[in-house]
């Protein structure tokens, strides 16, 4: 029976609730077992050698295999932040979203300011509850009033001012869910009221289009000058390699090798194709690439299994 999970996705008002299928988790499983399943057979570590290395004439760069790198990337993205199986979580180049009550976070604020504001202040968290009200400051903001701890001590969650950041209802007795920044308490007061401030709609979408665009040019840098790479780890760099490698075996008519379909396009598109055994078609190229990019295997290597 399929369970419905949340994933972000490109909505542009709320977070969606989607039920797990082939189409919906396709490029996101396929991110988790190219980076923790079958990379760790391909693990390939930098070499450090100076010397100058010539580039194999038949190592052209795939724009297609790119775009796919690029897809792939912008969904696993997604899926990490919101605690999925995700590659990038697992290579800790992503970290999911905390999300929490409004009610819990003013616990937290009540039972011991300090340890919270090192917890919470400045950084961004999904916070939710019901509207209890709505007002406009002085300063023309607008203040959605979330459950506290008790009566007349509500948390104060200022919209963004760019009005389009937040498209939802704003109407007594709905539940929201908003993406702020955590303000903290405005005076050091047990009886003051924990603010957040630049509250928006959950949608990560552009953020991850972004992400994925500059990891690709990155990608795209490796594959053209050869030589040392600039991820984080040389595990992320072979699974990287591996993800490229597997789109330049998909078929030339598939969507997810342009790069102006949308993800949904992409995903979409991938139903009908058995990306576990692109991946093993993929294999036979890597040595081709090795000498290029100046990697050798790895002694050691990090693996879930």
């Amino acid at each position: 029976m399929n369970q419905p999970i949340e994933l972000f996705t490109s909505s542009p008002t709320r977070l969606v609730r989607k039920k797990r299928g082939r189409q919906t988790t396709r490029l996101g499983l396929l991110a988790f077992i190219l980076a923790i399943a079958g990379v760790s057979e391909w693990a390939y570590s930098t070499l450090v050698d100076s010397r100058h290395i010539e580039k194999e004439p038949g190592l052209v760069v795939d724009r297609g295999a790119l775009s796919f790198f690029r897809h792939v990337m912008e969904q696993d993205y997604l899926i990490g932040l919101s605690g999925g199986k995700s590659a990038l979580l697992e290579l800790s180049m992503v970290s999911p979203v905390e999300r929490l009550q409004s009610s819990r976070l003013a616990a937290l604020y009540g039972e011991d300011e300090a340890t919270a504001n090192k917890s919470y202040k400045g950084k961004r968290v999904i916070v939710s509850g019901e509207i209890v009200a709505v007002r406009v400051n002085l300063n023309d903001d607008v203040i959605v009033e979330l459950p506290g701890t008790r009566p007349f001590s509500n948390v104060q969650a200022v919209l963004h001012k760019d009005v389009k950041r937040y498209t939802g209802p704003i109407l007594k007795g709905e539940n929201v869910r908003l993406y702020c920044k955590v303000h903290g308490k405005t005076l050091d007061d047990s009886a003051s009221l924990v603010y957040l401030t630049d509250c928006e709609s959950i949608d990560f979408s552009n953020e991850a289009r972004e992400y994925s665009a500059h990891l690709t040019e990155k990608m795209n840098t490796w594959l053209q000058t050869g030589g040392a790479h600039e991820f984080p780890s040389d595990f992320a760099a072979s699974y990287f390699l591996a993800t490229y490698l597997t789109g330049t075996r998909l078929p030339g008519e598939n969507p997810c090798r342009l790069n102006q379909v949308s993800l949904d396009q992409c995903v979409s598109a991938l139903e009908s194709v058995d990306t576990q055994a692109l991946f093993e078609m993929a294999r036979g190229d890597l040595e081709r690439w090795r000498q290029w990019l100046v990697l050798r295997p790895l002694a050691r290597y990090v693996s879930s299994r």
